[in-house]
């Protein structure tokens, strides 16, 4: 008959053994070198915008947001880690208007960054709306307009 602390241990290798299979399922195991990857690597600045890209990729591409579910992206610093994988990125789909967006776009046009950068915002026809209480653009619900929609998908 098995001990408790045989017991005990099984318990603790099963719930790390799940832990580790969770987390390669919701996250990966990481990014692969761009050797390795047969698609395409697209980042996007917003967790929201990682659904639509999804749909919208071939099999073998890959799509990660770049600010964290329920981070503020108004506050958000680019760590070293972002660097890298921004730097392995084909492509950056961004909604142009947080700091961390314009400065990855001051990246791009430096060619620090070799990825072709879809900013949102700046394409032709999109429409930004203004804020009546503040008086200043809103860009916040750029891609709840319909026309604003299609036009993105057709770019992307």
């Amino acid at each position: 008959m098995p001990t408790r602390a045989a017991i005990a241990l099984a318990v603790v290798l099963i719930v790390v053994a799940s832990a580790v299979a969770v987390y390669h399922i919701f996250y990966g195991a990481g990014i692969e070198s761009t050797a390795e990857r047969k698609g395409l690597l697209i980042v996007v600045t917003f967790p929201p915008l990682e659904g639509d890209v999804k749909a919208l990729a071939c099999q073998n591409d890959v799509v990660k947001s770049l600010i964290p579910p329920g981070v503020d992206p108004h506050m958000y610093s680019l760590r070293p880690s972002d660097m890298e994988l921004l730097r392995e990125a084909d492509l950056i789909v961004s909604t142009g208007h947080t700091p961390v967006e314009l400065r990855i776009k001051e990246l791009v046009t430096s060619g620090e960054l070799k990825a072709k950068l879809l900013d949102i915002v700046e394409l032709k026809g999109v429409r930004v709306y203004v804020n009546p209480v503040t008086g200043k653009p809103n860009y916040h619900a750029i891609l709840y307009d319909p026309n604003n929609y299609i036009l993105f998908i057709e770019e992307l």
